[in-house]
């Protein structure tokens, strides 16, 4: 009986000892180290991250803040009349305004970084910081957090994370087909830009304008509006359609807009990373045309996009016969066999059919004709070149219908920057008319004289012939 309660004994203990090993095995397992991934998507090509860890799992089961004094002063703005728990006050605060209060820290560590993923072996909240070595993107802070996955016996598993990149584009692109444009033409705008991540509860306000924006100005021309309002194309994906906004006079004469692009945002910012489309057409108005369009996204301006439209003068030159300037000549300036109208001020407002319906030029006193807004492109993009015609000739000049190429004479570019004086030229020399005498001068008496000499001669000529015959009969 004895041994019977040693086995049993011996068994007991066997079985307490396999049943703390197991205890022990499942604290174990708790609290051993996992290897889990936090992925970034929708990072442009070139962009590199760091993160730092901003709150950890104690081992008690609860959070805490990490031992960072940035940290803690970004946790503990979000705390509210409600929440002075920084922990609970940022769980209760909005997506904006977590990533607002996490805007400024700067994250320094990339162990474990490789390309878009990160390797962490805790759970908590990361802090990840995006940088495009382009300078194309600018990215806001993101967070991240690495949880527990727990099994049917409550023993807890790190999982996996996942954040999408919050960037916005820097720098827009701003294009037109022209560099070089008649005045009565339309310039076409194209700007591209790139939907932005925008966190959930960020709201426009007065103070910050709109919440995602375009503001575009226009110097040296105007919209293409009616009664002060512009329609905006716009293409994202297979989407088009039209925005229309209102234009602005501003103090120094420019005109602005603001393109709103709040509608394209979505709760689940399922558009973010779109690149966007918009067109809107403009006329020049002075012989160069400046455009700069602004980003602004989260009440902030990016790196604003220009592009500049140059129209350029053409200049006849009118000469008299010893290459002097002759003041006086008209002129009417030709692109075919069309004609020129101009303003006033001597710029292009269209073509007509007749030269009786075209505008005249007149030369001045050093025998110059000036006309504005003519496209520097036009004799290389066709093979008709800009003429010119006299119309009328200065007193005692006559008109010659010699048609004057009109040569551009100024290069394109200078160290690949837009020359903005273009001119055409072309020049006419001419020769005197002959001059008539006036009456009773001394011409007059030349030519009466010469007159009484021929008569005279051919009298006695007549007389002399006539008494020839008269012997010759006898």
């Amino acid at each position: 009986m004895k041994r019977v309660r040693k086995i049993l004994a011996l068994a007991l203990a066997m079985v307490m000892m396999f049943a703390m090993t197991i205890t022990a095995a499942a604290s174990e397992t708790d609290t051993i180290e996992e290897t889990v991934t936090i992925t970034v998507q929708n990072l442009t090509q070139g962009a590199t991250i760091a993160y730092m860890q901003i709150l950890r799992n104690t081992d008690t089961g609860g959070w805490e803040i990490v031992d960072n004094a940035d940290v803690k002063a970004a946790f503990n703005s979000l705390k509210t009349a409600s929440d002075q728990d920084p922990i609970e006050a940022y769980k209760d605060a909005s997506e904006s305004a977590r990533l607002d209060a996490f805007a400024n820290l700067t994250c320094d560590n990339t162990t474990g970084v490789n390309g878009n993923v990160i390797t962490v072996t805790e759970a908590g909240l990361y802090l990840i910081q995006a940088t495009d070595t382009s300078g194309e993107y600018i990215y806001k802070n993101m967070i991240a957090y690495v949880g527990f996955d727990f099994d049917n016996n409550g023993v807890g598993k790190l999982t996996n994370a996942l954040v999408n990149a919050k960037m916005q584009k820097n720098q827009i692109e701003k294009t037109s087909e022209v560099t070089f444009i008649e005045q009565t033409e339309d310039v076409v705008y194209t700007v591209k830009t790139v939907m932005p991540y925008v966190p959930a509860g960020a709201v426009a306000d007065e103070t910050t304008g709109y919440l995602v924006s375009i503001k575009d100005t226009l110097t040296g021309g105007k919209y293409k509006a009616t009664n002060n309002k512009m329609s905006v194309g716009y293409t994202m994906g297979s989407t088009a359609g039209t925005i229309e906004v209102d234009v602005i006079t501003n103090a120094d004469g420019t005109e602005s807009c603001i393109i709103p692009l709040d509608q394209f945002i979505t709760n689940d910012n399922a558009n973010a990373g779109k690149e966007i489309i918009l067109t809107y057409s403009a006329n020049i108005t002075a012989l160069v045309m400046d455009n700069e369009a602004i980003p602004n996204y989260w009440g902030h301006n990016g790196t604003p996009s220009t592009f500049k439209v140059v129209t350029g003068e053409v200049e006849i030159t009118k000469l008299n016969e010893n290459n002097k300037p002759l003041a006086g000549a008209q002129f009417v300036i030709l692109k075919g066999d069309k004609y020129a109208t101009l303003d006033k001020d001597g710029k292009l407002t269209g073509w007509v059919d007749t030269i009786e319906a075209a505008s005249k030029i007149t030369t001045d006193e050093y025998g110059k004709a000036k006309a504005y807004g003519f496209d520097r492109d036009y004799d290389e993009e066709s093979d008709i070149q800009y003429t010119a015609q006299e119309y009328s000739a200065p007193t005692g000049y006559s008109v010659k219908d010699t048609p004057i190429v009109l040569t551009w004479t100024t290069e394109k570019t200078s160290n690949d920057v837009i020359v903005e004086e273009q001119k055409a030229t072309g020049s006419l020399g001419d020769t005197t008319l002959i001059q008539l005498p006036f009456t009773g001068g001394s011409g007059t008496a030349a030519f009466t004289g010469l007159g009484v000499l021929f008569m005279s001669i051919a009298a006695a000529l007549y007389f002399i012939n006539k008494n020839k015959k008269n012997k010759s009969i006898k």
